[in-house]
């Protein structure tokens, strides 16, 4: 993931527990867990039948699951300082994106950061979801 130069920047000291939802969880945990400090999990939502060594390691440890992110995160409220979604919301009917997003929030003190490459589901999102301001989603476009 080419951002995490541009989040460690915006988030310093934030980025002390992390957790990574999506098709690259287990590279991005990896490298978060290579620089020492961090604390790193993921949540891959597809199937990992075609992975390598190193992901099949991650998910053996406990630090990569796989699960479907139409429900619950198997997490404690504030469990996360950062939580990070990558390419994993693009396919979520409106109906889930509005149960999901807020399961997602609810496991992060300090953040969520949602990385999509086709934001037009952001439309269907209730504005009670960004405390009234339905402009919020379309600012950061």
């Amino acid at each position: 993931m080419r951002a995490l130069p541009y989040l460690k920047k915006a988030y310093g000291n934030a980025m002390q527990k992390v957790l990574h939802v999506g098709p690259d969880s287990c590279t991005v945990v990896s490298n978060l867990l290579k620089e020492g400090k961090v604390e790193a999990w993921g949540v891959e939502p597809y199937d990992l039948e075609d992975t390598d060594s190193t992901c099949k390691r991650l998910v053996r440890k406990g630090f990569v699951r796989m699960s479907d992110i139409k429900f619950p995160l198997p997490y404690r409220p504030d469990s996360f300082n950062l939580v990070i979604v990558s390419d994993a919301l693009d396919y979520l009917t409106p109906r889930y994106l509005n149960k999901t997003l807020p399961g997602l929030a609810r496991v992060s003190t300090d953040g969520l950061v949602i990385f999509a490459g086709m934001c037009f589901f952001l439309k269907y999102l209730s504005p009670s979801l960004f405390m009234g301001n339905p402009h919020w989603t379309y600012r950061y476009q």
